[in-house]
């Protein structure tokens, strides 16, 4: 019997799930955008509408892709708590009471397949005929500290001479689709909205979609993610923008070309990321939720680490439930949490 997951209020993954289909015919999911009455799993993006718990189903996951600036973030606690479950990779930002709610992820799960899906079949024709070096996408939007951060490197740039405008869209000139800056070119910076450990967002996914090798400003986390070969990283913080200068310099055909098998591997990922019906199975695995961890599960795991590096564990035991606490003492005095504590 196939598990019936309806996306209320998302009519752009109607060519996701067309996509899904013709690969997956056999799927043990039954995806659809289309209002209906019941399913088995009700799975909602970013801000929630309260009309769209109006219906049965089983159960109801909400996913959080956005950064814990958004607005909403901080107003929609209340429509957050009639979820079963909330999917996010920033559980710090939330009430302590929606923490036996959050299940942590660093698996990405974009809101923009669409465009990114477009980006992807204009690039089938031929990946590899690139003509230009590098560009820059970045849009006049100041809401995230990325956002700053963006246009202040982006006018560097231009004023020492390193980036003509003519290679920044969407600054200085309008796209249509965002493989017009990308698909020509064999190298992109790419600066995420938000610095925050775990998010990681559709920018370096449209690069890999475009076969263009990412210039990467964002969370380490992507190293373990994607093929470390198939970008070039550089940690936000503690940023001297000397070195960014440096790379700039020293990319050229040679190294793109040296690149070419890192960057297809993580395509084929990118492909499977950018389509929320292949998203969502990974998450999903037998009616189960996979790949996440109970955020306070997560926390223990946190607070074992703290302990085995000889760290008190006072400040977090402290905010934790007598159960939760039991599950602490539990992991220390474990057989494989006593070989950690030998090896510190």
């Amino acid at each position: 019997m196939k598990i019936d997951i309806y996306f209320p209020n998302t009519s752009w993954i109607d060519q996701d799930i067309e996509d899904y289909y013709s690969s997956n015919p056999n799927s043990e999911f039954s995806f659809s955008s289309a209002k209906r009455d019941y399913c088995d799993i009700l799975i909602c993006y970013d801000e929630p509408n309260s009309d769209w718990l109006n219906g049965r189903y089983s159960e109801s996951v909400l996913i959080l892709t956005e950064p814990s600036e958004q607005s909403f973030f901080q107003s929609c606690h209340r429509l957050f708590n009639k979820f079963d479950y909330i999917i996010t990779f920033q559980p710090q930002h939330l009430p302590q009471y929606l923490w036996k709610k959050i299940l942590f992820t660093h698996v990405p799960v974009p809101t923009h397949s669409f465009r990114s899906r477009r980006d992807h079949r204009a690039t089938e024709k031929s990946p590899f005929e690139k003509t230009k070096l590098c560009s820059i996408i970045s849009s006049p939007k100041r809401f995230y500290r990325g956002h700053y951060f963006r246009h202040k490197i982006i006018n560097r740039l231009i004023s020492e001479g390193t980036m003509s405008p003519e290679h920044v869209y969407g600054f200085f000139s309008y796209i249509n689709e965002k493989s017009e800056a990308l698909l020509p070119y064999r190298f992109s910076l790419v600066i995420e909205n938000s610095f925050n450990s775990a998010y990681i967002s559709e920018k370096i996914l449209d690069c890999y979609l475009n076969y263009t090798y990412p210039i990467y400003i964002g969370s380490a986390i992507s190293k373990k993610i994607f093929d470390p070969k198939s970008f070039i990283y550089i940690c936000p913080y503690n940023l001297r923008f000397d070195d960014l200068t440096n790379v700039f310099h020293n990319i050229n055909c040679e190294l793109y070309e040296q690149a070419i098998p890192s960057i297809l591997r993580a395509n084929k990922q990118a492909k499977r990321f950018a389509n929320v019906c292949f998203s969502v199975q990974d998450l999903i695995s037998n009616g189960k939720l996979n790949q996440c961890m109970n955020y306070d599960a997560f926390r223990f795991q946190e607070s074992s680490k703290l302990f085995f590096k000889g760290k008190s564990l006072y400040k977090i035991m402290s905010s934790l439930n007598h159960k939760c606490r039991s599950v602490v003492m539990q992991s220390i005095i474990s057989k494989d949490s006593l070989s950690n504590i030998i090896e510190y």
